[in-house]
């Protein structure tokens, strides 16, 4: 039975959605390819009809995933004292927990920071790209300017701190919790 193009397109976005989350919850190397095609509710097979390999999904894995976490800056950057109520939110306690599912940035840099192994560095690149325009906020700043000073200093604290939190909130949630707390903004 032949798929329609918009059934691929579909089926594309599903597997990448899927990959995007199993990669933040348990890492590239944690995840195989069937396990990522069974999520998205389709068979292991058609997958390399779609994707050279893992990797190149992950890359474009990590492309979706940071989108995302820019538009949800972009949106809060649109507010008055923006990247305070951002750095406010991302920083609760349940996120500590939860950043699985929240941050790409966190969870996805060190199986980033691991790959480009050869001439292969499209999830690098993927990665430095989504990185960038999250940074930017959606609006026109560039780097060394110094509005994206500010704002990367900020959030570069807070992603830090969520990063060192997540790395102990099991073993010494007080620890987890004192660590987020000195880098977050004050109401």
């Amino acid at each position: 039975m032949k798929v329609s193009r918009k059934q691929v397109a579909e089926n594309r976005e599903r597997i990448v959605d899927q990959a995007a989350r199993l990669f933040r919850e348990r890492g590239a190397a944690g995840v195989g390819v069937g396990e990522i095609t069974a999520a998205a509710g389709l068979t292991h097979g058609g997958f390399y009809r779609q994707f050279e390999s893992k990797d190149a999904l992950f890359a474009e894995a990590c492309t979706a995933a940071l989108h995302d976490a820019e538009a949800e800056l972009a949106s809060a950057l649109q507010r008055p004292e923006g990247v305070k109520a951002f750095t406010q939110t991302y920083l609760r306690t349940e996120h500590v927990s939860a950043a699985a599912s929240r941050c790409p940035i966190v969870t996805l840099a060190s199986d980033v920071a691991r790959t480009g192994a050869g001439d292969d560095v499209s999830a690098q690149t993927a990665y430095a790209e989504g990185l960038r325009a999250f940074l930017a906020g959606g609006k026109a700043m560039q780097p060394g300017a110094p509005d994206w000073n500010t704002t990367t200093a900020t959030l570069a604290a807070a992603i830090g701190a969520m990063l060192m939190a997540r790395a102990v909130a099991r073993a010494d949630p007080d620890l987890a919790e004192a660590i987020v707390a000195s880098v977050r903004p004050q109401a």
